[in-house]
């Protein structure tokens, strides 16, 4: 789930001209005597569960793809420099377009025919992480727009370990709690983060989102899948992920029926997180996780282990030994360095934990700029110590 994360618009993106996710398709499994097994099990990436009926959950099926993808075949747009996306129309297309994007001649022009390819797209996508946060701006006061567990409950104690000298946070402690809230990470989309945080992409969600949805988008579907973007259905059930949205709904298993069809295979068999109009045999389908733990535990196994966090989200579970490695990493001596407990808890986890996140995406002192709070408390009990 962290290291080849599920993108929810998979069946979307997979039919794109210049797709950058060069990973094999997720697997799904459904119960062998589907559709006659009167249970809602799938097992995703791994075909060893068996469905509640006790059959083998080993009936592999995929993701329908979409082949008019987001926005309708018809439609042409413009982008501008800053990743604005406008409708072609006789609304746009008009010399204060090219009064507002500075053209005072036609002779200062050139127009250019260019072949976008798979690796100039990542690139350009590279080039937009560069300016993707703004540090000055505010975090997010409204936790609606989250799903995290119960605000009154979160209580994260942290210790951290300061070097004097130079106010750097060289590494963190946490329990299992915090180390879950952090790998979550992984599984955050680039659609959620850029919701949240904006920077150079505020103008293409913008935008994105003042398009008409009946003229320029193939369904609502389409659409609320690109401005509210969400994890998969079984992410949610499993992570304490603090971007990911109202989650999915569950999937939808079409099938049909072998009266109908002489001959019937597996490609008749697909899943879907949307309704397709003309197909009326479906199931809803729960992804199912089977192993030793629950999915209240997040990924990591709980109490009473501690991991270590250092600045650049190096996390290992954390020991005697992983302490000495850590100092002699550091290269610090022990008069330099500050303990400090700390509890992150009800707003404080979500505004610490994006803080963080933001501060990952744009350095590699993840921890001294995302908890930069916190440190400003230890340098005053410093500098009352050294009174």
């Amino acid at each position: 789930m962290l290291l080849h994360p599920t993108n929810l618009a998979e069946g979307y993106c997979r039919t794109l001209k210049l797709n950058i996710d060069d990973s094999n398709p997720t697997k799904y499994f459904i119960c062998s005597k589907f559709p006659s097994c009167g249970e809602h099990d799938l097992s995703i990436s791994l075909n060893k569960f068996n469905c509640q009926c006790g059959n083998p959950l080993n009936r592999s099926v995929m993701m329908k793809n979409f082949d008019n993808i987001f926005v309708k075949s018809c439609a042409t747009f413009i982008i501008k420099d800053d990743l604005t996306v406008m409708p072609n129309s006789m609304d746009v297309t008009n010399l204060s377009l090219l009064q507002n994007l500075g053209i005072k001649s036609t002779s200062s022009v050139k127009e250019m025919m260019v072949n976008v390819t798979k690796e100039k797209r990542t690139h350009s996508i590279e080039r937009s992480l560069f300016f993707f946060c703004d540090l000055e701006r505010p975090l997010i006061e409204d936790f609606e727009t989250f799903y995290c567990i119960d605000e009154n409950e979160i209580q994260f104690p942290v210790k951290l370990v300061i070097r004097k000298s130079d106010s750097k946070l060289l590494y963190a402690l946490g329990e299992h709690d915090f180390a879950n809230i952090l790998l979550s990470f992984h599984a955050s989309s680039l659609g959620g983060v850029v919701r949240e945080f904006g920077g150079s992409f505020d103008t293409l969600y913008k935008s994105i989102s003042d398009l008409d949805e009946n003229r320029y988008f193939v369904s609502k579907v389409a659409k609320d899948m690109l401005v509210y973007p969400k994890l998969a259905r079984h992410y949610n059930d499993f992570s304490q992920n603090i971007l990911s949205g109202d989650g999915s709904d569950g999937y939808r298993c079409y099938y049909r029926l072998r009266k109908h069809i002489e001959g019937i295979g597996h490609n008749q068999v697909f899943i879907t997180d949307n309704f397709i109009t003309g197909e009326e045999n479906f199931k809803w389908l729960w992804p199912v996780c089977r192993e030793k733990h629950t999915s209240d535990e997040g990924y990591v196994k709980g109490r009473p282990k501690l991991y270590g966090v250092t600045d650049d989200l190096t996390i290992a579970p954390f020991s005697p030994s992983t302490l000495i490695n850590f100092i002699n990493r550091f290269e610090t001596p022990f008069e330099d360095l500050k303990e400090k407990g700390v509890t992150i808890g009800t707003k404080d986890v979500t505004n610490s934990c994006l803080s963080i996140l933001r501060a990952a995406l744009t350095s590699t002192s993840a921890l001294t700029n995302g908890l930069a709070h916190f440190i400003t408390e230890v340098k005053e009990e410093i500098r009352n110590e050294d009174n």
